[in-house]
């Protein structure tokens, strides 16, 4: 079990990374193989909470008993009934820049601007432009309700994380006054009352 939960937990977190249909399918797998494993150990709760983030990465996909077996294919049906009879939720995505695309739990969606009929629970948005690989949101959608996600692509395009440091990237390495509006920006954001800008 815990070598298919760190598998799913690292997919989830590098979303730009399955955005083909083999990571697509691998994730799928394990998925399913992490549902099983908590369901045969007595593990309800993470059984269905797993397959749950299945129905809703792999909405239009359903699990057939001639693909993974019965107990797999009962146990998908009862959790996705149960989803849906919570009601479904929408979901909108606003980026400031036309040529930004997106991807909702690494699918691309032409028109994220409403989703609707979407199962509740946490959902994945990646915006992405050419050849950057963007930031992924966690948007959690409710049933009758409508969650909205607003990405400033020019502020999100310069903000660099990882395990060494995590700030601002500009292209041309001379951020200039632009590192002032920018931070102000992310303060904003984040709720932030004091901001300190280094560059």
């Amino acid at each position: 079990i815990g070598l298919l939960e760190r598998a799913t937990r690292t997919a989830r977190q590098a979303s730009a990374a399955m955005l083909t249909d083999e990571m697509r399918a691998d994730y799928r797998m394990a998925l399913v193989g992490l549902t099983l494993a908590h369901k045969r150990r007595g593990h309800t709760a993470e059984a269905k909470e797993t397959m749950a983030e299945l129905v809703r990465s792999f909405p239009d996909l359903p699990l057939h008993a001639s693909e993974y077996g019965s107990e797999a294919a009962g146990l998908y049906d009862a959790v996705k009934s149960s989803l849906t009879r919570l009601g479904t939720g929408s979901l909108s995505v606003v980026v400031d820049d036309p040529d930004a695309i997106v991807f909702i739990n690494e699918q691309y969606r032409s028109t994220p601007e409403r989703m609707k009929n979407l199962v509740p629970g946490p959902y994945r948005v990646l915006a992405r432009k050419r050849q950057t690989s963007g930031r992924m949101y966690t948007a959690v959608v409710e049933a009758g309700k409508t969650v909205t996600v607003r990405i400033a692509w020019a502020l999100d395009e310069l903000i660099h994380t990882s395990p060494s440091w995590s700030g601002f990237l500009f292209p041309d390495r001379t951020p200039g006054r632009r590192l002032e509006r920018h931070a102000k920006q992310l303060a904003r954001l984040l709720g932030a009352t004091i901001v300190i800008a280094v560059g």
